[in-house]
């Protein structure tokens, strides 16, 4: 999980500067001003930890957490290692993505194959009648070290530094900043990914 405890630092900084309370990270725009009835209808950190999660790998389909984990059989009979999906630490990023005012609930899944990769997916979960829907799922990469998530203009922003063309597997350099939108029950990319060198931590 240690490419993960960056972000949950940044968020926490973020909730210090920003006032935000219970995982939910304050957005500056109208939505500040919503009736918090409209708010209080993003996931929760606890339904987000037992929901169920698709796109992470066609073999398997879509695996439901208990408790923010979910482990698979192996691929092999016999074997050892197994698939594995968890939800980073407790986090969430709150927000409107669709225009529909009922806010998103976006978390970070960490994917184990079973081999030395660990693969990192967002994914964007809504409350519709009363239930949870993963309503998108997006790659980031194997080892993706995530820096920052935000939503701002109705835009899914991430900063990460992931493996480059000459980066060896365990050693990712290269800094891209990803935008997406929510549609067609998907996170469309929009613009380019900006690629770039990391600067020094």
């Amino acid at each position: 999980m240690e490419p993960c405890l960056r972000w949950l630092a940044a968020l926490a900084l973020a909730c210090t500067t920003h006032a935000c309370a219970g995982g939910t990270v304050a957005q500056p725009d109208a939505k500040a001003d919503a009736p918090a009835s409209i708010s209080a209808t993003a996931p929760t950190v606890e339904e987000l930890k037992n929901a169920t999660y698709a796109g992470l790998d066609e073999q398997v389909g879509p695996v439901t957490l208990t408790n923010g984990r979910w482990a698979g059989a192996p691929y092999a009979g016999g074997a050892a290692s197994r698939p594995v999906v968890e939800l980073a630490d407790e986090s969430r990023i709150v927000g409107d993505l669709d225009g529909d005012r009922p806010d998103e609930a976006v978390v970070l899944l960490s994917w184990r194959p079973g081999g030395t990769g660990t693969f990192w997916f967002l994914a964007v979960v809504t409350r519709t009648n009363g239930s949870l829907r993963n309503v998108a799922t997006a790659a980031l990469g194997d080892r993706t070290q995530v820096r920052s998530v935000r939503i701002e203009g109705g835009r899914l922003l991430v900063s990460a530094v992931r493996v480059g063309a000459s980066d060896p597997a365990c050693c990712p350099s290269e800094l891209v900043e990803w935008q997406w939108t929510l549609g067609n029950g998907r996170l469309n990319p929009v613009g380019t990914e900006r690629p770039g060198p990391a600067p020094a931590r």
